[in-house]
């Protein structure tokens, strides 16, 4: 609206009214903080105020008498012709935002209005522009809008983190549902415990195992639950609670196919072969573990029927064989004239001879049932291995007959704690052996060396060797490699078995190296007495 002007006084001179409201708007005008100037209809700057100097660099000099067009960039020229076009029909620009030049050239943000000036007959003659600098309020809505940017991102993150946090809790529960029907159904025994030996949880067979028990309490640990049970070695020895497969796994030990006898408390004793193995978290402590346990009495049990079968064979086969070797012996110490005939000692012989290896294959068999079911005694002495070698050599020059044996002692060797009988079964069988698989007429070397607390015994003989297919059968009972197959070798298989039982019996061990083509070497332990 245009403000109401008040009558002149004579000569032409405002009232004292106007010249009030006059001085009222230049007071007003010099004191705002906001740029205030006037401008003719055709754009030309006529009135300039002190912020209007401190905003856009220019004197009130330099810019009265300018066009207001010194303060549009060149990109905005476009909006002048409109406002002007709007203000000269007398309409008003309220808080139009937009970017205007400074007298350096820099572009600031202002927010603009534009008021028509009229006069007394209500024509335009000009306009008042107030410019108010807007640059700190557009860096704090840009700064606002790019916070609520990132927010509204960052809330999709989230909401897609909480959709996939959902997807992924929905795997691991289907996950854990099949992990556990896999463990509730598995063959075998399995109970896992936390880090500290707390018991977590048994499967179904664990369960049925290890028997009706009292409900695992959350702090229970295994060691204290598994107090409830006898745990012991083969050998019936007992074993300690921390060393139970669980408490072992507890600090981080991993064991593979450990045999031990589990007394449940009704009474009964199981076999059961023992696995174990344990989850580490970041910093290598264990967070998680397992014992799997297999039932495998029912498998002792048959061994042991049958062990105590081929032993019951075995006596009922000695007392006619002793009768046969022995009518057989007499019948071949009788003087010639009563079965001078050729043919009557050889049959003589021949049921002798035979009756002899009928006895040699049950011993073998008596001995693998007593090395299997842990019945084998020994009688230990002090034993002078060199004495012993050399004088069983001369005995058992018939079972190495084409074949020299040389006997090589490396150094002065110490009595070993033996058993002489199962010492001289050990070593007729690997020379038994040695001759057996040699080329015609190679040596046979036998070889004792002292070592720490022990003494190395070795028999090589030269042939064609044995194939590793066969080398790690080759010690089990009844194995007969396929060189003695297709020679047709007579033998149950049994002398190499219990050979390893009988050292093993004594403290040592045994085993093989073999060159194809060339040679193999049996190689025994013994401790020293």
């Amino acid at each position: 609206m245009p403000r109401e002007r008040r009558p002149k006084l004579e000569g032409g001179q405002p009232d004292q009214g106007t010249l009030a409201e006059r001085a009222l708007l230049a007071a007003v005008s010099e004191c705002s903080e906001c740029a205030i100037f006037g401008k003719t209809l055709d754009g030309i700057i006529n009135s300039w105020n002190a912020a209007a100097e401190g905003l856009f660099g220019y004197s009130a000099e330099e810019a009265i008498g300018k066009p207001s067009s010194i303060l549009i960039p060149p990109d905005r020229t476009h909006e002048l012709p409109n406002i002007l076009d709007r203000i000269g029909r007398g309409e008003r620009l309220e808080r139009h935002q937009t970017v205007w030049l400074r007298k350096d050239g820099h572009g600031i943000d202002v927010a603009v209005s534009v008021t028509p000036i009229k006069d007394d007959r209500g024509r335009v003659v000009g306009a008042a522009t107030i410019a108010r600098d807007i640059t700190e309020q557009k860096r704090t809505e840009e700064e606002r809008e790019r916070l609520l940017a990132e927010l509204k991102e960052a809330n999709q993150r989230l909401v897609a983190a909480n959709r996939r946090g959902r997807e992924l809790a929905d795997q691991a529960q289907r996950w854990a549902a099949e992990l556990d029907a896999v463990i509730e159904g598995v063959g075998e025994g399995i109970t896992i415990a936390d880090g500290n030996g707390r018991i977590l949880r048994r499967n179904r067979v664990g369960r049925e195992i290890l028997g009706p028990s009292p409900q695992i309490e959350e702090e229970q640990r295994w060691t204290d639950y598994a107090g409830r049970f006898g745990v012991r070695y083969l050998d019936n020895r007992s074993v300690p609670s921390e060393q139970f497969p669980l408490a072992r796994a507890v600090r981080g030990e991993a064991i593979s196919g450990e045999e031990l006898i589990l007394v449940r408390p009704d009474g009964r004793r199981l076999h059961l072969l023992f696995s174990t193995s344990a989850v580490r978290d970041e910093e290598g402590r264990v967070a998680l573990a397992m014992s799997i346990y297999r039932d495998i009495t029912p498998i002792r049990l048959l061994e042991q029927a049958r062990e105590e079968f081929i032993s019951l064979v075995a006596h009922d086969l000695r007392s006619p064989l002793t009768i046969i070797t022995g009518f057989a012996g007499l019948l071949q110490r009788l003087p010639p004239e009563q079965h001078g005939r050729t043919q009557e000692r050889k049959a003589v012989e021949s049921i002798l001879s035979s009756a002899k290896r009928l006895e040699r294959m049950v011993a073998d068999l008596l001995d693998a049932s007593r090395i299997e079911s842990n019945r084998l005694t020994l009688a230990k002495e002090p034993v002078d291995l060199p004495r012993l070698v050399e004088e069983l050599v001369e005995r058992t020059a018939e079972i190495t007959k084409g074949h020299p044996v040389r006997i090589d002692v490396h150094g002065p060797v110490p009595a070993v704690l033996a058993d002489p009988t199962r010492l001289e079964q050990v070593l007729v069988n690997l020379l038994s052996n040695a001759a057996k698989y040699s080329f015609p007429r190679c040596e046979i070397l036998l070889e004792l060396q002292p070592r720490a607390g022990e003494v190395l015994i070795s028999v090589t003989n030269r042939g064609l060797g044995i194939a590793p297919e066969d080398r790690d059968m080759i010690f089990t009972r009844f194995h007969r490699t396929r060189a003695a197959i297709k020679e047709k070798v007579p033998g149950l298989g049994l002398g190499l078995y219990i050979s390893k039982g009988l050292v093993e019996a004594h403290g040592g061990r045994i085993w093989v190296e073999s060159e194809m083509g060339k040679s193999t070497s049996f190689r025994f332990t013994l401790p020293a007495a």
